[in-house]
């Protein structure tokens, strides 16, 4: 194992970490801090002294792509609802996972999100009936998956 393998197989295990950390933080707070988005973007850069496989310019592409998509459907979200469907958390979780999977990554992390949240919640409604209905689901575990998933994806070359 070389000096930039060892280096790049320790930020994806800090990036595992800090994803754990803040899945659970998440789900017990409703909300994900910003210090989680910071730690995401700043290990995201961190892999270019280690392993530049993705260039500095599509990874802020990746950030701006991950805030601005998850931003516009939460303002769209409010207008038409009259309520908050996504905290700004969220946004700010998306924009620095852009900068791991770059700008073409994101549909497929915001689609992974958006099944294994599907699928929670549905699993939430057959366990708890209608109650679970009226529940706010915690997305940031979703979306950190749907981080995972990709990167590794990328990483193999699926994606």
């Amino acid at each position: 194992m070389t000096l930039n393998s060892f280096a790049t197989s320790a930020v994806f295990v800090l990036l595992l970490l800090l994803l754990v950390h803040l899945s659970w933080f998440d789900l017990r707070h409703h909300r994900i801090a910003d210090a989680h988005s910071l730690g995401v973007l700043a290990l995201a850069f961190v892999t270019l002294l280690a392993d530049p496989v993705q260039s500095p310019f599509n990874m802020a592409l990746g950030v701006v792509a991950g805030g601005l998509s998850l931003e516009v459907l939460r303002r769209v979200y409010r207008r038409i609802r009259r309520k908050d469907g996504l905290g700004f958390g969220d946004v700010k979780f998306l924009a620095a996972a852009g900068a791991w999977v770059g700008p073409l990554g994101i549909p497929y992390l915001v689609l992974l999100a958006s099944i294994s949240g599907l699928v929670s919640a549905v699993g939430l409604y057959l366990f708890r009936g209608k109650a679970s209905l009226s529940n706010r689901l915690a997305f940031g575990p979703h979306l950190a998956a749907g981080l995972l998933i990709c990167v590794a994806l990328q990483h193999y070359g699926f994606l």
